[in-house]
């Protein structure tokens, strides 16, 4: 598990039996830090879920250079430079085909779809998540490797939407059609949710006879067990955001 301020990642870590490795995303430097971290831990990676982010709002014309780089940097570059890293322990030694598929989830956002006035430079590098996200899905399958990408509303309970003015989050909340904004479990749900599917992709056709039986008991484990990830990840969804 990744922060910037290692006491916010270790409480995470710790909260959710995690190793904690806190470092800047948009060093790569820090990244390969990071992905060495998850490596000497285990040894390969299952799971990577990009959710790093900052704002830094205002109309375009007051926007510096500075908003606009930083905001890209962090959303924009380091799921780049965190994929790029990762890639070799998730597609692990090329003479072992991975035994199931890997999975990949960027957390973009619903302003990336819609836009939002005065987060030109959010909607901008989320909106170019969606966009990394697309391409790596289909360079990485043959990989055996599943990308995909949630974009989640507005959330209330996390440090991102805490600095946002009380009136701009009623008018928001006001808009949607639930009548509540989001929380971290909602968003820790929906980056479960690609986790949980099972279906199999057979790297060439085959009949239906020989496609190995599914084990109806292990794959109520998984679910369980990835059920259970997803009740414990609003911890570190509140700190990464």
């Amino acid at each position: 598990m990744n922060d910037l301020d290692p006491d916010a990642c270790e409480e995470a870590a710790a909260a959710i039996g995690a190793i904690a490795a806190p470092g800047d995303v948009t060093d790569p430097a820090a990244v390969a830090r990071i992905v060495g971290a998850a490596a000497q831990a285990g040894g390969r990676l299952d799971v990577l879920v990009n959710n790093a982010g900052i704002t830094r709002d205002a109309p375009l014309h007051r926007m510096s250079d500075e908003d606009w780089r930083s905001v890209h940097e962090v959303v924009l570059f380091g799921a780049f430079y965190v994929c790029r890293a990762a890639l070799p322990l998730l597609r692990g030694p090329r003479q072992i085909p991975p035994a199931r598929h890997r999975k990949v989830v960027n957390v973009s956002s619903s302003v990336a779809l819609h836009g939002a006035p005065g987060t030109a430079n959010y909607t901008a590098a989320k909106a170019g998540l969606i966009g990394l996200t697309k391409s790596l899905a289909r360079e990485w399958a043959r990989h055996r490797i599943n990308v995909n990408a949630v974009a989640p509303g507005l959330i209330e309970g996390t440090r991102l939407t805490a600095q946002k003015p009380a009136a701009l989050i009623e008018r928001v909340r006001s808009q949607i059609p639930l009548g509540r904004a989001g929380t971290p479990e909602d968003v820790a749900a929906a980056v479960a949710l690609p986790l949980l599917r099972r279906r199999r992709l057979r790297d060439r056709p085959g009949p239906r006879a020989e496609r190995r039986p599914r084990r109806a008991g292990l794959r109520r484990s998984r679910r369980e067990l990835l059920l259970h990830a997803a009740q414990n990840l609003p911890a570190a969804t509140r700190l990464a955001r």
